[in-house]
């Protein structure tokens, strides 16, 4: 009878014990459920912060680069309005007396020294040139006249060249019309000075 007692009276308290553990065990759980919970919070925020982040740097970026287009838009409207020079060939060739500037052996411009003029065509329209100056110890030129002026690099001289020319290559020759400029770049060179004998 004891033993039918002592069961009776154990019984409950092993439930109570188990319910008491379980119980804990839910609770454990759920405070670990919880902390997931609050964890899967913290990344969305921090993933958010990051998305916010990178929109903001990319309307900055946006930004920057539409100024970047609409200032290279303008200067290509600038130089469209100011119109391109195009500079016509002539079928003159060099001679005695004439300093010729040559493209692939296509006249461009020439100077004649003595009668102190020549001519240059742009855009179809013949521009006279009145005023050389060479420095000879750079090996370059500078031609005007109205409305246009002409510079040109150091000249490359070919030796290998015999007679009573001188013959070479300008790296580029910049020419001006009424402010507006252009560049050629490889520019030949004949120079034949008329001898006084």
């Amino acid at each position: 009878m004891k033993k039918i007692v002592t069961n009776i009276i154990a019984i409950p308290f092993v439930l109570f014990i188990l319910i008491s553990c379980s119980q804990n065990d839910n609770h454990t759980k759920e405070i670990e459920l919880k902390e997931k919970e609050i964890a899967l919070k913290q990344k969305e925020l921090d993933l958010k912060e990051k998305q916010l982040s990178v929109d903001s740097a990319n309307k900055v970026n946006s930004k920057k680069n539409t100024d970047l287009k609409s200032d290279i838009k303008s200067h290509n409207e600038d130089n469209h309005s100011k119109s391109k020079l195009i500079i016509n060939t002539q079928s003159i060739a060099g001679t005695i007396g004439q300093v010729t500037f040559q493209l692939k052996g296509k006249t461009l411009f020439y100077f004649e020294t003595k009668p102190k003029r020549g001519k240059i065509i742009i855009n179809d329209t013949e521009y006279d040139l009145s005023k050389l100056s060479f420095d000879s110890k750079k090996g370059s030129y500078k031609i005007s006249g109205n409305q246009v002026v002409i510079k040109t690099s150091n000249c490359k001289y070919d030796n290998s060249r015999g007679g009573d020319c001188a013959y070479g290559t300008f790296p580029s020759v910049t020419i001006t019309l009424n402010g507006v400029l252009t560049s050629i770049k490889n520019v030949e060179l004949q120079d034949c000075p008329e001898m006084d004998f």
